[in-house]
C-alpha cells in the first residue's frame, strides 16, 4: 500500500511550517508511525502547475495523495481561487487553512475543505486522512468515466456515419427508384405526399409517360419500414415490367402485377417477411380510360363531384393477394371511365393509422374511418374561398396541400408508425400540365 502524499503550500510569511502544522500533523496523522505520512512542500505556483499537469496529479492521486494550502491575508482572493480551481480540475483533494474561512466554505465541494489556520491538529490529519483514503475509489470512478466518455465518443461518431450513410441511402432510393419529384406527362395533373418514417421509406410511388398519351402509376407498400423495407422497395422497381420483351406493346395492369409477383417471389425466395402490396395502372388521357390491378393493397378511391353536399366516393377494389408469396398467382383488373372532374386517389395504409376516429364511421365506412376525412377534404376545398387575384392551382396540389395540413394537425404526427404515401390525379386540360410533387417530397427530394 503506497504512503500518503501531501503536497504542501504555504505562504511565504508564514516561514518554516514544520514546527506549526507538519510535526503536529505527522504525530496526529492515524497509524501513529512517523513512516506513514509523506509531506513534500512546493510554492503555490509549483502546486498549480502540478495539478494542471495531469498526468503527475494522477500520480499524486494515485498514491492517495492531497494538498495543503495554508495562505496567509496577505495575499489576494485570486490566489485561493486559482488553487482551489485547478485542485478541481485535477481531481486532487484538498484543505485550505485560513484566517477566515467562513466566507470562502460556501464553495467547499469536490474534496476540497476550507478551515483555520488554528484547526486543531487531529482535526487536520483526521480530513487529510480521509480524503487521501477516498481517492482510490475516487481514481476507480474517473477511470470508469474517461472510458464511458470514450466510448460515448465512439458511439457519437458511429451514429453521425450512420446518418451520413442513412442520407446517402436515402437519395440513393429515391433516385433509382424514380422518386424524385420530375415526372411530368402530357393531360395529366398529380400531386403528391410522401412521409417516411425513417430516412429511406418502405413506400415506393412512381408516375411515368408511356407515351400515346397514357401514363402509369405505381404504389407500393412494403412490409415494415426503415432499411429492409427500402431494399424491397428497390426490387420491386427493379422488377417492374410495362411492355412485352419482344416488341414495344403494353402489358395489361393484370398481366403487369402478374409477372412482377414471380420476379419478386424469385428474388426474395427464403427470405421471410419480404412481401408488398401495391397498385399498377394505366391511364389513357385522350379518352379517359382507367385500368387498375392490386395486390392486396387499399383500394383506389374515385371522387366524382354530385350534386349533394358530399362528394361520390366509389372505390375501386381489386383482387389479388400480395406480392412475394405465392409465385404463379393471377391478378385481375378494373376499369373505369374519368371525367373532366373526376380525381383519383391512391394511398398506402399509413395514412389510415395516423387519421383519428370520425363521427361518421359507421355504415357504409364501418371500420374504414379514414374514408370521413376524404369527404371532408374534398368539401373542405370545394367551400374554400382563394384569396383575390390569386391563381387557382390545380385541384390535386390542393387536394394534397389540405391533406398534408390535416396530418400535421394530427396528435402523434411526429411519431408516426408507418410510411405515409398519398397521390391524387386528375385528367388535365392543360397539355403542358406537370405532375407536382408536394412540399413533402420537396423536402426529401432535398
Amino acid at each position: 500500500m503506497p504512503t500518503p502524499r501531501i503536497i504542501m503550500a504555504v505562504s511565504p510569511q508564514f516561514g518554516s511550517p514544520w514546527a506549526r502544522w507538519c510535526a503536529p500533523l505527522t504525530a496526529a496523522w492515524p497509524g501513529g508511525s512517523r513512516d506513514a505520512l509523506r509531506i513534500e512542500q512546493t510554492s503555490f505556483d509549483g502546486l498549480t502547475a502540478w495539478a494542471l499537469e495531469s498526468s503527475r496529479a494522477e500520480q499524486v492521486c494515485n498514491e492517495k495523495g492531497c494538498a495543503l494550502v495554508i495562505v496567509s491575508d496577505r495575499e489576494p482572493a485570486s490566489v485561493i481561487d486559482h488553487v482551489t480551481d485547478a485542485l478541481t480540475r485535477a481531481g486532487m483533494p484538498g484543505v485550505i487553512l485560513l484566517s477566515d474561512p467562513g466566507p470562502w466554505r460556501d464553495f467547499q465541494r469536490d474534496g476540497i475543505i476550507f478551515d483555520r489556520h488554528d484547526a486543531p491538529a487531529s482535526s487536520l490529519a483526521a480530513m487529510l486522512y480521509a480524503l487521501a483514503q477516498r481517492q482510490s475509489a475516487f481514481e476507480s470512478v474517473r477511470r470508469e468515466l474517461r472510458l464511458a466518455q470514450r466510448c460515448g465518443d465512439g458511439i457519437r461518431a458511429q451514429i453521425d456515419r450512420m446518418h451520413e450513410e442513412m442520407y446517402l441511402a436515402a437519395s440513393v432510393q429515391r433516385e433509382f427508384s424514380g422518386m424524385n419529384g420530375t415526372a411530368s406527362v402530357e393531360g395529366l395533373s398529380a400531386a403528391s405526399i410522401h412521409r417516411p418514417v425513417n430516412f429511406v421509406s418502405g413506400d415506393v410511388h412512381l408516375l411515368r409517360d408511356l407515351g400515346g398519351g397514357r401514363a402509369s402509376f405505381f404504389l407500393a407498400d412494403a412490409a415494415g419500414h426503415g432499411v429492409p423495407a427500402a431494399l424491397l422497395t428497390m426490387v420491386l422497381t427493379h422488377a417492374l415490367t410495362t411492355h412485352h420483351e419482344q416488341s414495344e406493346l403494353l402489358l395489361e395492369p393484370s398481366e403487369v402485377m402478374t409477372r412482377l409477383n414471380d420476379r419478386v417471389c424469385r428474388h426474395t425466395h427464403n427470405v421471410g417477411g419480404w412481401f408488398a402490396t401495391a397498385l399498377y395502372g394505366v391511364i389513357d388521357t385522350h379518352n379517359g380510360t382507367l385500368c387498375v390491378a392490386g395486390a392486396g393493397h387499399p383500394p383506389t378511391i374515385l371522387v366524382r363531384q354530385t350534386g349533394g353536399s358530399q362528394p361520390e366516393l366509389v372505390e375501386l377494389s381489386t383482387e389479388g393477394p400480395v406480392l412475394g408469396l405465392w409465385p404463379g398467382v393471377r391478378f385481375n383488373q378494373v376499369s373505369a371511365r374519368l371525367h373532366p372532374d373526376d380525381l383519383l386517389l391512391i394511398y398506402t395504409d399509413g395514412i389510415e393509422e395516423v387519421l383519428p376516429d370520425h363521427p361518421r364511421a359507421e355504415g357504409r365506412w364501418l371500420g374504414r374511418p379514414h374514408m370521413p376525412h376524404f369527404e371532408d377534404l374534398l368539401t373542405i376545398d370545394r367551400d374554400e374561398p382563394l384569396p383575390e387575384g390569386a391563381a387557382q392551382p390545380p385541384r390535386p396540389a390542393r387536394i394534397i396541400d389540405h391533406l398534408s395540413r390535416m396530418l400535421d394537425q394530427q396528435c402523434g404526427s411526429m411519431h408516426q408508425r408507418d410510411d405515409i404515401t398519398i397521390v391524387a390525379l386528375q385528367l388535365s386540360d392543360d397539355p403542358a400540365s406537370p405532375a407536382h410533387g408536394s412540399e413533402d417530397a420537396a423536402r426529401a427530394a432535398a
